[in-house]
């Protein structure tokens, strides 16, 4: 009887801290998914801009971003316009229950066919930018651990505040961002690497995001990296939607 009191024991225990999900897991994972899945209502094309700072150099990039609805799955397009300084295009293939699948080249030759890139490879500069390739895809909200933590103020809205973990992260190894209980749109993150320094902050800034025409849209967003001391506004011109 003393075995099995003593191995009921040990398996409680390996549970506990190896299989069993916490009440903040479990939330997390819900709010992950249910900004990851927030489906486009329609398809769009927008120009825009990146603006790259660096110290005192300073860079345009004009581009284009395309969202196309595929049923329940949708394409993300980033792609420079011709003439921009690095041509380059990034496609995201999102799936309300699959994993993205992303596709990029730096050759406008192979535009129409972009090579995959496998999801270890994500977390490189788009077009020279602070901005990497799983950034623009929000690759995070699909990492194995999910954490919903006390709900703060950003920007003046209430949020949600959510915990993304990579486990086997390295450049990009955790992500807390803050989400917006009325749009599901994600207002602020902070990255950090495995060693759990900060290395970015991503942030709109308080006229960003608006209704136009009754949806809400996004017109400018910046990354600023802290190891380069360098940032990037992505402005969008809702004009051309």
């Amino acid at each position: 009887m003393k075995h099995f009191f003593l191995t009921a024991f040990l398996i409680s225990l390996f549970l506990t801290s190896h299989g069993a999900e916490t009440e903040d897991e479990v939330e997390g994972m819900g709010l992950a998914k249910e900004v990851r899945t927030s489906r486009p209502e329609t398809n769009s094309v927008m120009t825009g801009t990146l603006n790259i700072k660096m110290g005192k150099t300073r860079k345009e990039i004009p581009m284009i971003v395309r969202v196309t609805v595929q049923g329940e799955k949708w394409l993300s397009e980033y792609e420079t316009r011709p003439g921009a300084e690095l041509q380059e295009k990034l496609t995201v293939k999102h799936s309300p229950e699959g994993a993205n699948e992303y596709f990029y080249s730096k050759d406008p030759a192979h535009f129409e066919n972009p090579a995959k890139v496998g999801v270890q490879e994500v977390f490189i500069p788009f077009a020279g930018s602070d901005f990497a390739l799983g950034e623009l895809g929000l690759e995070f909200l699909h990492w194995p651990v999910q954490r919903r933590l006390k709900g703060e103020m950003r920007l003046g809205r209430p949020c949600y505040v959510l915990e993304s973990v990579d486990p086997k992260g390295s450049i990009t190894a955790r992500v807390i961002c803050y989400i917006d209980k009325e749009t599901k749109g994600i207002l602020m993150a902070d990255v950090f690497n495995a060693e759990k320094v900060k290395t970015k902050e991503f942030s709109l800034s308080g006229s960003s995001f608006k209704k136009v025409n009754g949806q809400w849209q996004l017109e400018e967003m910046k990354m600023r990296n802290l190891k380069t001391n360098s940032q990037t506004t992505l402005k969008l011109d809702l004009g051309e939607n």
